[in-house]
Protein backbone atom coordinates (compact mmCIF):
# COMPACT_ATOMS: atom_id res chain seq x y z
CA UNK A 1 0.00 0.00 0.00
CA UNK A 2 3.25 2.55 0.80
CA UNK A 3 4.29 1.68 -3.06
CA UNK A 4 0.60 2.93 -4.68
CA UNK A 5 0.96 6.05 -2.69
CA UNK A 6 3.76 6.55 -3.43
CA UNK A 7 3.07 5.92 -7.20
CA UNK A 8 0.62 8.59 -6.94
CA UNK A 9 2.07 11.26 -5.16
CA UNK A 10 4.60 10.73 -8.22
CA UNK A 11 1.82 11.64 -10.70
CA UNK A 12 0.59 14.35 -8.64
CA UNK A 13 3.90 15.86 -8.57
CA UNK A 14 4.88 15.11 -12.56
CA UNK A 15 1.11 16.38 -13.27
CA UNK A 16 2.31 19.69 -11.30
CA UNK A 17 5.41 20.09 -13.15
CA UNK A 18 3.08 19.74 -16.31
CA UNK A 19 1.14 21.83 -15.89
CA UNK A 20 3.73 24.99 -14.57
CA UNK A 21 5.63 23.71 -17.96
CA UNK A 22 3.04 24.53 -19.89
CA UNK A 23 2.13 27.81 -18.26
CA UNK A 24 5.83 28.82 -18.47
CA UNK A 25 5.75 27.78 -22.74
CA UNK A 26 2.50 30.13 -22.88
CA UNK A 27 3.98 32.74 -21.25
CA UNK A 28 7.47 31.96 -23.64
CA UNK A 29 5.61 31.39 -26.65
CA UNK A 30 3.45 34.85 -26.09
CA UNK A 31 6.73 36.60 -25.18
CA UNK A 32 7.98 35.22 -28.74
CA UNK A 33 4.97 36.58 -30.65
CA UNK A 34 5.22 40.36 -28.84
CA UNK A 35 9.20 40.11 -29.97
CA UNK A 36 8.70 39.37 -33.84
CA UNK A 37 5.83 41.55 -33.90
CA UNK A 38 7.64 44.36 -32.62
CA UNK A 39 10.45 43.26 -34.74
CA UNK A 40 8.44 42.63 -37.90
CA UNK A 41 7.05 46.68 -37.22
CA UNK A 42 10.49 47.69 -36.78
CA UNK A 43 11.77 45.60 -40.06
CA UNK A 44 8.94 47.33 -42.12
CA UNK A 45 9.19 50.82 -40.85
CA UNK A 46 12.80 50.93 -41.12
CA UNK A 47 12.34 48.97 -44.75
CA UNK A 48 9.79 51.52 -45.96
CA UNK A 49 11.62 54.39 -44.83
CA UNK A 50 14.78 53.37 -46.76
CA UNK A 51 12.28 52.63 -50.06
CA UNK A 52 10.94 55.99 -49.59
CA UNK A 53 14.88 57.69 -49.17
CA UNK A 54 15.39 55.56 -52.51
CA UNK A 55 12.65 56.53 -54.23
CA UNK A 56 13.45 60.41 -53.60
CA UNK A 57 17.15 59.51 -54.68
CA UNK A 58 15.93 57.97 -58.19
CA UNK A 59 13.76 61.18 -58.50
CA UNK A 60 16.59 63.48 -58.07
CA UNK A 61 18.93 61.31 -60.55
CA UNK A 62 16.50 61.04 -63.02
CA UNK A 63 16.01 64.71 -63.39
CA UNK A 64 19.85 65.61 -63.32
CA UNK A 65 20.66 63.12 -66.14
CA UNK A 66 17.51 64.95 -67.42
CA UNK A 67 19.12 68.09 -67.52
CA UNK A 68 22.46 66.78 -68.32
CA UNK A 69 21.18 65.69 -71.59
CA UNK A 70 19.31 68.35 -72.65
CA UNK A 71 22.39 70.41 -72.22
CA UNK A 72 24.56 67.45 -74.12
CA UNK A 73 21.72 68.13 -76.78
CA UNK A 74 21.95 72.00 -76.72
CA UNK A 75 26.08 71.80 -76.93
CA UNK A 76 26.12 69.34 -79.83
CA UNK A 77 23.49 71.41 -81.56
CA UNK A 78 25.69 74.26 -81.21
CA UNK A 79 28.89 72.40 -82.50
CA UNK A 80 26.68 71.52 -85.95
CA UNK A 81 25.95 67.68 -84.68
CA UNK A 82 22.43 66.68 -86.32
CA UNK A 83 19.98 65.87 -83.84
CA UNK A 84 17.82 62.98 -84.48
CA UNK A 85 14.91 62.26 -82.43
CA UNK A 86 14.35 58.38 -80.71
CA UNK A 87 11.39 56.80 -81.82
CA UNK A 88 8.56 56.11 -78.68
CA UNK A 89 7.94 52.94 -77.66
CA UNK A 90 4.39 53.25 -77.84
CA UNK A 91 5.41 52.81 -81.71
CA UNK A 92 3.97 56.31 -82.91
CA UNK A 93 5.69 58.66 -85.79
CA UNK A 94 8.72 60.39 -84.73
CA UNK A 95 7.95 64.13 -84.53
CA UNK A 96 10.77 66.04 -85.54
CA UNK A 97 11.51 68.60 -82.57
CA UNK A 98 12.66 71.91 -82.38
CA UNK A 99 16.32 72.27 -82.06
CA UNK A 100 16.93 73.78 -78.54
CA UNK A 101 17.23 77.27 -77.80
CA UNK A 102 20.63 78.45 -78.11
CA UNK A 103 21.77 80.97 -75.60
CA UNK A 104 22.50 84.52 -77.06
CA UNK A 105 26.57 85.47 -76.84
CA UNK A 106 27.27 81.60 -77.69
CA UNK A 107 29.00 80.57 -81.08
CA UNK A 108 29.42 77.28 -82.22
CA UNK A 109 33.17 75.83 -81.45
CA UNK A 110 34.88 74.53 -84.72
CA UNK A 111 33.99 70.69 -84.99
CA UNK A 112 35.43 68.67 -87.57
CA UNK A 113 32.96 68.53 -90.13
CA UNK A 114 32.83 72.27 -90.09
CA UNK A 115 36.62 72.39 -90.79
CA UNK A 116 36.16 70.34 -93.82
CA UNK A 117 33.82 72.29 -95.02
CA UNK A 118 36.04 75.11 -95.20
CA UNK A 119 38.88 73.42 -96.29
CA UNK A 120 36.73 72.23 -99.33
CA UNK A 121 35.05 75.89 -100.05
CA UNK A 122 38.67 77.09 -100.21
CA UNK A 123 39.93 74.29 -102.41
CA UNK A 124 37.14 74.97 -104.74
CA UNK A 125 37.78 78.62 -104.76
CA UNK A 126 40.79 78.06 -105.60
CA UNK A 127 40.29 75.86 -108.30
CA UNK A 128 38.00 78.44 -109.75
CA UNK A 129 40.71 81.02 -109.41
CA UNK A 130 42.99 78.91 -111.74
CA UNK A 131 40.31 78.13 -114.22
CA UNK A 132 39.26 81.70 -114.75
CA UNK A 133 42.69 82.78 -115.22
CA UNK A 134 43.81 80.47 -117.41
CA UNK A 135 40.70 81.13 -119.44
CA UNK A 136 40.52 84.67 -119.27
Amino acid sequence: HVQIMSIEERLGRLDYRNKEAEKALKQLETCIEIIQQKSKDGVISNKTETMKELERENIKLREEAQKLKEKLTQLEFLNGIEQIPLPKSDNQHCKVSQPPQIPSGTEPLPTAKSKGKNEEKKKKEKVKKENSGVTG
